[in-house]
């Protein structure tokens, strides 16, 4: 067998750089690999899979799934988890929703699906509309939607195709989408009236810095799905029946951002 790891370099031959390595940091596998590290260093947090695969309408796949148990006599809980690492320096930067009610967790048990959701008066940052990543690869200083959509579908597809595939558990369980990332997370503050005839804002955009966020994401049911779980949750606001709250967290945060006490409270409340 061939060996080409830097082991069989000799000291005068090594260099910075590496071809393979620079290629493989072009994608998130090492930020997935991380991820996954730190959370086996959480108490209680197990990892339950890595590219886990779920069928809804196509093939879905979890970058990772890990998941907390409570006592006997509580639902288990799952985190589904989608990393994407950016650039550095890069921002996603999101607006708030009109509507700040949101899902904190999607719940299974022997009779039928239901969800959870937190109270208007709950202190956490505004769940948000939607998200824009600036500047753009080429380095241009637009702003575009598309890296931020894409990330929250391809979450939200896994979730629900995770869920899906498990609705027929004896024991409750509760589901929580989690959209780690490396990007820097502002939310806009409130800004005055945009006038009707241009559509622009023109004054100066101010923005908060957060560890976590909630985005609101729609998710319809994608093609070739007969059958929809999320529309006969008749308890569910019409709204949200299709529209999962993703929590985004930047990824040195994540260790503070799933804290004991708020998994606690999640899995036994």
């Amino acid at each position: 067998m061939t060996q080409t790891s830097a082991e069989t370099v000799g000291p005068s031959e090594r260099r910075d750089d590496d071809p393979v390595r620079d290629a493989l940091n072009k994608h998130g596998v090492f930020l997935k690999k991380a991820v996954i590290a730190d959370l086996n260093s959480m108490e209680n947090i197990k990892i339950y899979g890595e590219e886990v695969g779920t069928s809804f309408g196509g093939t879905r796949v979890a970058d990772i799934v890990a998941n907390q148990k409570f006592g006997t006599e509580q639902p288990e809980l799952f985190f589904i988890i989608e990393c994407k690492r950016v650039e550095q320096g890069k921002q996603w930067i999101f607006f708030k929703h009109i509507d700040r009610q949101y899902r904190v967790s999607r719940v299974t048990n022997e009779a039928s699906p239901f969800s959870k959701f937190a109270p208007l008066t709950a202190p956490q940052n505004w769940p948000c509309s939607e998200g824009y990543e600036f500047p753009l690869k080429d380095g241009s200083r637009d702003a575009d939607q598309s890296p931020v959509f894409k990330a929250a579908a391809q979450l939200s597809a896994a979730y629900i195709g995770f869920i899906n595939s498990r609705r027929q558990q004896k024991y409750p369980e509760r589901y929580i989408p989690i959209l780690v990332t490396t990007a820097q997370l502002f939310v806009v503050d409130d800004w005055p009236n945009v006038p009707l005839a241009t559509g622009r804002m023109d004054g100066e955009l101010k923005r908060t810095e957060v560890s976590d966020l909630v985005l609101k994401h729609p998710f319809p049911t994608p093609a070739g799905v007969d059958i929809d779980f999320r529309t006969e949750i008749q308890s569910d606001p019409a709204p949200q029946r299709v529209t999962e709250s993703i929590h985004v967290v930047r990824a040195t945060e994540l260790r503070g951002f799933l804290r004991p006490e708020l998994r606690e409270g999640w899995g036994t409340e």
